[in-house]
């Protein structure tokens, strides 16, 4: 039985978007800059890419709260 649509979006959203949910999880700081960051370029693979490296590798710093 095929995947639905519905399930594929959502997939495909949240795989689009994983840059700016692994910085939400890591408390990063600048956790807008990264969100527009990757709306704009994450259709590229190198934007999504480096921006994917870029929240794995950045030290994280205390926030204050979710955005």
């Amino acid at each position: 039985m095929p995947p639905s649509v519905g399930a594929v979006v959502v997939i495909g959203i949240g795989a689009y978007f994983l840059p700016f949910i692994i910085a939400c999880y890591r408390g990063l700081s600048n956790k807008v800059g990264i969100f527009f960051l990757n709306l704009v370029f994450g259709f590229t693979v190198i934007g999504w890419g480096a921006l994917l490296f870029y929240c794995i590798l950045t030290k994280v710093r205390p926030a204050e709260g979710f955005l």
